[in-house]
C-alpha cells in the first residue's frame, strides 16, 4: 500500500486531530479569557533507519524504513508592557577587551593616548585631529 506523503494523508491522522484540538481550545481560551495572542505548533521529526532483511530466497536487501513521531504545543500570551527610554547620549568602547559607555563630553587619560582626539574632542567634529 502507498501512503501519502503529506500531513493530509492517512499516516498523520493523529497528528493533525491533536493539533486542531489544541488550536480549538487555544480560540476558547483567547476568547474565555479576552486574550488577544496564543500559537499552536506541530513538529514532526523523522527518522530513517537502513535495515538489512533477507528475503524469502535467501538474498540480503537493504530497507530504508521511516519512524515518525509529533509533539504539538500550544501557549497563550499574556502581554504586559512597559517603554522606556534612555535620556543620555553615551558613547561606547573597547577598553582591554571590555565594552564600556562613557558620556559623550568626557575625555580620560585612555582617549588622549589611545585615541588621540577621537572618542570625545570636537576638532573637526569628525575624531580626527585638525
Amino acid at each position: 500500500m502507498r501512503h501519502e506523503m503529506s500531513l493530509r494523508g492517512g499516516i498523520f491522522n493523529g497528528a493533525v486531530n491533536l493539533f486542531d484540538d489544541k488550536l480549538q481550545d487555544v480560540l476558547f481560551t483567547l476568547v474565555r479569557q479576552g486574550l488577544c495572542e496564543g500559537s499552536v505548533t506541530l513538529k514532526v521529526n523523522v527518522e530513517l533507519w537502513n535495515v538489512g532483511e533477507q528475503d524469502e530466497n535467501g538474498i540480503y536487501h537493504e530497507t530504508n524504513k521511516t519512524h515518525f513521531d509529533y509533539n504539538v504545543t500550544s501557549a497563550i500570551t499574556q502581554k504586559n508592557k512597559s517603554n522606556g527610554e534612555v535620556k543620555e547620549m553615551l558613547k561606547l568602547r573597547c577598553v582591554d577587551g571590555q565594552l564600556e559607555l562613557r558620556d559623550l563630553d568626557e575625555n580620560t587619560l585612555f582617549d588622549i593616548v589611545e585615541g588621540g582626539v577621537q572618542d570625545g574632542a570636537q576638532p573637526g567634529r569628525d575624531g580626527t585631529p585638525d
